[in-house]
């Protein structure tokens, strides 16, 4: 997002990033921490989707013709849904920035 935000200049263009990047996520908590990191990087109101991707093909002829440039999937195999309460899925939000913050503590560690 940032190169993207540093070739802007008008107040429109930074709003055409705001409604131009969407996606779907599957899962609950990567769905929570995609929406968290758009918000994170000033995307205000995040256009993902708590859906399946693969329930919606689409082939690389699509996609340019609608004037997209990038398709990402994390191809998955199809899996037993599991639901979360709220809470549930607070902690593993929290226990996923725990992780994250021992993996940043270890790599300054070894960069000294």
């Amino acid at each position: 997002m940032v190169h993207l935000k540093a070739k802007t200049i008008t107040v429109a263009e930074r709003e055409a990033i705001q409604h131009n990047v969407m996606g779907w996520e599957y899962k609950p908590l990567p769905y929570l921490l995609a929406n968290t990191n758009l918000i994170l990087h000033d995307i205000n109101l995040p256009d993902i989707k708590f859906a399946d991707s693969l329930e919606r093909p689409l082939d690389i002829n699509t996609i340019i013709e609608s004037g997209y440039n990038l398709d990402i999937k994390n191809p998955h195999q199809p899996e037993e849904e599991e639901q979360y309460s709220s809470v549930k899925l607070l902690d593993m939000l929290h226990q996923s920035f725990g992780k994250s913050d021992e993996l940043l503590a270890s790599l300054r560690k070894e960069l000294g």
